[in-house]
């Protein structure tokens, strides 16, 4: 089995242009994008063609790196897009203190639509988000006993979708 990576990335300015995949920047990869996410760092570079160009990250909306992976950018923390039907799914990593080192771990996050607010993934919190939609809100609370467990992504995505 052959793993075939993308040959390029892309910027992506606005929603619309993610959700209709025409980025108005690509670049080659190997990756030539500089997230500059030390301290969460406001603005990313990208070398295009031995010129460099900066963009602020609240001025775009995300990017997709050289391994296909989607992110978008909100509060200048790139998350990686991980469903987007129904609504958005997103994770986070970042390293978590264990008895000897730190180790990656990922949280996860919501929004309603493409441009909608990054929520931390809780059942009270989705509830909120889609209280117009009370048989998924039934589902929320017969399916899921806590937090941890909406991180079962299919049986979350299942249950939105049996509620359509």
């Amino acid at each position: 089995m052959f793993l075939f990576l993308p040959s390029t990335g892309s910027i992506y300015l606005s929603s619309e242009e993610y959700t209709r995949h025409t980025p108005s920047v690509t670049y080659d990869c190997p990756s030539q994008l500089k997230l500059n996410s030390f301290l969460n760092g406001s603005t990313i570079q990208l070398n295009l063609n031995g010129e460099k160009r900066r963009f602020a990250k609240d001025t775009i909306y995300g990017y997709r790196d050289c391994q296909g992976n989607d992110y978008r950018f909100h509060q200048n923390a790139a998350y990686k897009i991980i469903d987007t039907a129904g609504f958005y799914l997103y994770s986070l990593t970042h390293l978590v203190q264990g008895e000897k080192i730190a180790r990656p771990a990922a949280t996860y996050f919501f929004s309603a639509n493409p441009e909608g607010f990054i929520h931390p993934l809780t059942i009270a919190n989705l509830q909120k988000a889609f209280a117009s939609n009370p048989k998924f809100c039934y589902r929320l609370n017969s399916d899921f006993r806590s937090n941890t467990s909406l991180n079962d992504i299919h049986k979350l995505k299942y249950a939105y979708q049996q509620s359509q």
